[in-house]
């Protein structure tokens, strides 16, 4: 049995995705996210609360590994944003460079 694809819808799933294949190099071969956020920044700006979406207050992953930063972890393997809001596709068309320093040509960002 070879990698399996992980598909998540909403944030807080989709977080989670990044965040497991990241740290997973073999057992994840490629993610899929449904409505991301494209960056952890859209928490504070959102106001969002630790009380009503805990799993986004991790202390310090903003600067450590924000969504950018994870997806960029998962390269060269593929990640794939459908639905991204106009703020999340701008946080995440960077990740092209990423593929293409790995000789891949993919946009992560489905619009």
């Amino acid at each position: 049995m070879g990698p399996v694809e992980v598909f998540s819808i909403g944030p807080r799933t989709s977080l989670a995705a990044l965040a497991g294949a990241a740290c997973e190099v073999q057992a994840i071969g490629a993610v899929h996210t449904q409505g991301s956020l494209g960056s952890l920044r859209e928490v504070v700006e959102n106001d969002w609360q630790v009380n009503e979406k805990p799993e986004f207050f991790c202390f310090d992953q903003i600067r450590q590994a924000d969504i950018p930063t994870l997806a960029a972890l998962v390269a060269p393997r593929l990640v794939n944003f459908s639905e991204p809001s106009a703020r999340a596709a701008e946080s995440l068309a960077p990740l092209q460079k990423v593929y293409a320093t790995f000789g891949v040509t993919h946009d992560p960002v489905a619009r």
